[in-house]
């Protein structure tokens, strides 16, 4: 994997701290970000799918808009934890170039779980969308950390 930024250190930290605190199956970050990261069960993708599903409620609304790796529309199954705020959500990909993956990233607000939250997340997303702004890493660690899930301070 390239050097990672500062942002992007944080952020799997984020992912590695809240794997833990969920004792999700192992995996294999393939490319982290500043808002999401990529990665692979180390087993496959099974055991990742039977882990989400047995956790949290399958979400299909507009998962085809997630394309990380640039090819194209590669989603094709969703899931959403089910916290109304600073929610995960993890997207199965089957990329031509690197096969099966998963996209994990936060919501603020997660618009599945009411009212407000989905108000919360229309106004994320079209803050997000003019100003070209990210989920923030750093108010992310915040947040799961008040969850009580232990994250390292990058």
């Amino acid at each position: 994997m390239r050097s990672l930024s500062d942002r992007e250190r944080q952020f799997r930290a984020n992912f590695e701290g809240w794997c833990a605190a969920k004792k999700a199956p192992g995996c294999v970050p393939f490319d982290a970000r500043e808002d999401r990261i990529l990665f692979r069960g180390i087993t496959g993708s099974r055991e990742w799918v039977k882990w989400l599903d047995a956790r949290f409620p399958v979400w299909r609304k507009k998962i085809k808009n997630h394309q990380p790796t640039g090819e194209g529309i590669t989603a094709i199954e969703g899931w959403h934890e089910p916290e109304p705020f600073v929610s995960a959500q993890v997207i199965l990909h089957v990329s031509p170039l690197h096969g099966p993956l998963f996209e994990l990233d936060w919501d603020w607000c997660n618009a599945e779980r009411g009212l407000l939250p989905a108000i919360g997340h229309g106004i994320e997303w079209s803050w997000n969308k003019a100003t070209g702004n990210k989920t923030g890493p750093y108010a992310v660690r915040r947040w799961l950390v008040r969850r009580g899930i232990e994250v390292e301070k990058v």
